[in-house]
């Protein structure tokens, strides 16, 4: 009989080493709430100095004060989450300046105890604490911008410091509500303690009893189980009790005659009500609402509740009248209370408040519909609003007129000063701007430095005037960054909103166009959309081919077409010795009907919006292709020469493009040349040369294209490494009766003799121009007196069969060296 003795003197010593260990972690906490109290009151203290003396200093004792209340969130949150790194949350308590000795009982407690209701009513506390700590570092941290800005807004940083002091207000009642949440929490453990070493005592009590009178056990185990479960049942109104005065939501209830039968304390903080004052008063009495839409509140159902029916107040919320006459807006629901049989008993309530989730609400569609920077519409809510202007315009016939402004230069004060300095110059213009316009009209930044403006009820004249207006107001702002001072202009795009509209994208593309046209007519100038304008249907016209360019590149709807390029005079007779084939290749977009569209229908919009590069590269790929597939076939590979655009010379990769290209296909370089014009060399002349000699480098010849259109070519010449020159077609074509064309080709072939630069003349379209030219000594002659262009499948029984195909390639080597 001694073992169950034994059993409960061990349980009592669990119990009590148990319970000291707890109140020992609920100490901890406690000591902890006060160095967060006491952090975060030094923190504010902080905040303001810094805010006097804007010293750097300051502001790092604010942020090293607040580090205490942000280590102890840290391990809050590690320990809430489904696998918490014991290790992370100990080094959260660290930085919160807790006791080392004290941190594993706190953990421990913590992991223990988090839903029960020793810790669960503090956590709830301390997480809406936590939350006003993150409120108060962003707040430290806008101020730091701002005091750190070149002119720091004294209302803003004024604003600032009142939003700390409102969440320093806001954290002293969650302090207070930590420290009598623990201390509630440690007085239960004390008296569950003291209840169960009563138990226990009891039980020994009994057990001895027992012992000597074994015939009393029953009725005293009975009489022990009625206690303990008297202590129970108190136990479990005690918690209910307890549970619903934690709980956020304002809880109440009332009897079948809907007077008020209990109010938590939440409830008491929503109506001011104190539980004693609101006992048996009406529900009506103590809640005064008010619904802000047509749907009812649910003191106007009470009997549906009173039936039987659990109901939802209307999901916007309804008007709470509270007693000092203030309101708050509240959600309410309501079920009935029923007996074990059924029968409604009563009516429980609960309301919460949602004026911050209704002003975050607000918030998030503020920031859903504005520019962050500048705090204009931005392009988004800009289109809905273009959209309505359109349609307004259809039905009612209101004037409405668009612009479509661009900073010119922008880049120029980003790439020198920063993009600081960037966004100061556009929240400066972007106010300028809102200024000059009339009450009513919106404003929008649609990207980077471009900005629309929709005006209403204002006409074409108007509209200019105004737009003229803003762009002089710009042009006279200097703004000025660190000591420097640049001068602003821009460029206005103007258009009328009217029937040729057919939507937001139509209207905004006018205005673009507008704007681009005034930007490629000199800059810091208005322009006015005219669809009849020849600069605006030429630009149309580019846009599409824009879309046919890229479209052909990605589905490979081009075609490399050949033309001869034959040697004649001397050349001929060397050729016939040591027979190359050359060619040079030309590009042609297949239409869809089949049909070739000529390069001088895409290749200018492919120059003006940066395409040529990509198209040189599909050249030179399908180049490789189709020389690879002759190859194939066992057939002699001709020399073929592929033109470069300008934009293509100043591009650093594409040596190493070219010469993948080559080891892809497994070419010899002299199998592919290149022609440059001209103008891209002179454009450009070191990043030529260096091309050139790069190429040159792989073996492949270089020709100077459209040579001597300038007639300042001599003075670069001897800087470049060439293989030929291929004479303008202007001078070639009259060359047989223009004595002046004749004297440049013949001057032009003697300084390629003396250099030892081959000449090719381009656009030989007669016998007569033939004639001329092997007269003078021209090397080579290409056009369509000599050969039409036609695809390399065409004219490959122009390139016999090989013995050997790579003697082909160690031919064309050696010709070319």
């Amino acid at each position: 009989m001694a073992w169950p003795l034994l059993l409960t003197m061990t349980l009592m010593l669990l119990l009590s080493v148990a319970s000291i260990s707890t109140l020992s972690s609920l100490r901890a906490y406690v000591n902890g709430e006060g160095r967060w109290s006491k952090a975060e009151g030094q923190a504010i203290a902080d905040l303001r100095r810094y805010s006097a003396t804007g010293q750097e200093g300051d502001y790092q004792r604010f942020r090293s004060q607040l580090a205490v209340p942000l280590g102890d969130r840290m391990a809050r949150l590690e320990l809430q989450s489904a696998n918490p790194d014991i290790a992370l949350a100990a080094r959260g308590f660290l930085a919160g300046r807790n006791d080392p000795a004290d941190i594993p009982g706190m953990i421990r407690l913590f992991r223990l105890f988090r839903s029960s209701l020793i810790m669960a009513p503090s956590i709830r506390f301390w997480t809406n604490g936590d939350a006003l700590i993150m409120q108060l570092a962003l707040i430290g941290q806008r101020l730091h911008a701002e005091i750190s800005a070149s002119h720091p807004d004294s209302g803003y940083v004024e604003s600032l410091l009142g939003a700390a002091e409102h969440v320093h207000v806001r954290v002293a009642p969650l302090e207070d509500g930590f420290s009598a949440a623990l201390g509630s929490a440690s007085r239960k453990v004390t008296s569950l303690l003291l209840i169960m070493l009563s138990l226990c005592s009891v039980a020994l009590v009994f057990l001895g009893i027992a012992i000597v009178r074994g015939h009393l056990r029953r009725s005293e185990r009975m009489t022990a189980a009625l206690r303990a479960s008297q202590e129970l049942v108190y136990l479990e109104q005690e918690r209910s009790h307890v549970t619903l005065g934690s709980i956020a939501d304002a809880v109440i209830s009332a009897s079948p005659d809907r007077r008020i039968t209990y109010m938590n304390s939440a409830a008491e903080r929503l109506t001011l009500w104190s539980q004693e004052d609101a006992q048996q008063h009406s529900l009506a009495d103590v809640l005064s609402m008010e619904p802000e839409s047509q749907s009812r509140s649910v003191l106007e159902r009470l009997e549906s509740i009173l039936a039987g029916r659990e109901l939802s107040g209307p999901a916007t919320g309804v008007m709470l009248h509270r007693r000092d006459g203030s309101q708050v807006v509240i959600h309410e629901r309501a079920a009935p209370i029923r007996d074990c049989n059924g029968h409604t008993t009563g009516i429980v309530l609960v309301l919460r408040d949602i004026t911050h989730e209704r002003a975050l609400a607000a918030r998030l569609e503020y920031e859903a519909t504005h520019d962050p920077l500048t705090g204009l519409t931005n392009r988004r809510e800009f289109e809905t609003l273009l959209n309505a202007a359109i349609q307004d315009q259809r039905t009612r016939g209101t004037h409405y007129a668009l612009l479509y402004l661009d900073l010119d230069q922008f880049k120029v004060i980003n790439d020198t000063c920063g993009h600081a300095a960037g966004d100061g110059l556009i929240r400066k213009v972007a106010w300028l701007i809102n200024d000059q316009l009339p009450s009513g009209d919106v404003l929008a930044r649609l990207g980077g430095d471009e900005f629309g403006a929709l005006l209403r009820d204002m006409r074409c004249e108007e509209a200019l005037a105004l737009a003229e207006s803003i762009r002089r107001r710009i042009a006279e702002l200097r703004f000025e960054w660190e000591g420097r001072i640049f001068a602003v202009n821009s460029s206005i795009g103007v258009t009328v909103i009217d029937n040729t509209l057919a939507g937001v994208s139509d209207a905004l593309s006018a205005a673009d166009q507008a704007c681009y046209l005034a930007k490629d007519s000199g800059r810091n100038r208005v322009q006015l959309y005219r669809p009849d304008d020849q600069r605006v249907q030429s630009r149309h016209g580019e846009m599409r081919w824009v879309e046919r360019i890229n479209a052909a590149l990605d589905n490979d709807s081009f075609v490399l077409v050949a033309q001869e390029i034959r040697a004649i005079g001397t050349a001929a007779t060397a050729d016939r010795e040591s027979p190359v084939h050359r060619f040079e290749l030309l590009l042609r977009m297949t239409a869809n009907d089949g049909t070739w569209i000529a390069p001088m229908a895409f290749i200018p919009a492919a120059e003006r919006y940066g395409l040529m590069p990509r198209v040189d590269r599909w050249v030179i790929a399908q180049a490789c292709r189709e020389l690879a597939a002759l190859r194939t076939q066992g057939r002699w590979l001709p020399v073929c020469m592929v033109n470069l655009s300008g934009a293509s010379v100043s591009d650093p990769s594409l040596a190493d493009y070219i010469s993948g290209c080559l080891r892809k296909y497994d070419l010899p370089g002299p199998q592919i040349g290149f022609e440059l014009t001209e103008t891209a060399a002179i454009g450009d002349l070191a990043s030529a040369s260096q091309l050139m000699t790069r190429l040159r480098g792989l073996g492949s010849p270089i020709a100077l294209d459209d040579f001597g259109s300038g007639m300042s070519s001599f003075s670069y010449l001897k800087a470049l490494p060439i293989d030929f020159l291929k004479i303008d077609g202007a001078f070639v074509r009259d060359v047989s009766s223009d004595p002046v064309d004749r004297a440049v080709v013949e001057a032009i072939q003697r300084v390629g003799r003396v250099m030892s630069i081959q000449t090719i003349a381009e656009c030989v379209e007669d016998e007569a121009a033939l004639s001329a030219l092997t007269e003078i000594g021209v090397d080579y002659a290409q056009g369509w007196h000599i050969a039409r262009p036609a695809l390399l499948t065409e004219i490959r029984a122009m390139f016999p069969y090989s013995q050997c195909p790579t003697s082909a390639s160690r031919l064309s080597m050696r010709d070319t060296a």
